[in-house]
């Protein structure tokens, strides 16, 4: 989905009185639900490991885990494992 329709659409439901706690959720199941058909696209393996910036917000991973069925590897600073990698070059 575009983010711009996304955004006009979490606009418009938010202006019609929906639950600002619904709307973070359902946005939060869009982009899970996004990730699961790109890795269904590529192919599950075991191992999964989450990095990046997105990777520090467990909403993202639990809904992960759930649609994947597996536990998910976070690093402890997820942010930066690219950063260290570039070094390690």
């Amino acid at each position: 989905m575009c983010t711009v329709f996304a955004e006009s659409e979490v606009v418009s439901l938010k202006n019609a009185g929906a639950d600002p706690s619904d709307l973070s959720y359902a946005v939060h199941l869009s982009v899970a639900e996004r990730v699961y058909a790109l890795v269904h696209r590529i192919g599950l393996r075991e191992n999964i490991v989450f990095t990046g910036g997105v990777a520090k917000n467990p909403l993202i991973v639990k809904l992960l885990e759930e649609l994947l069925g597996q536990k998910i590897l976070v690093p402890p600073k997820p942010e930066i494992t690219a950063a260290l990698g570039c070094t390690l070059v």
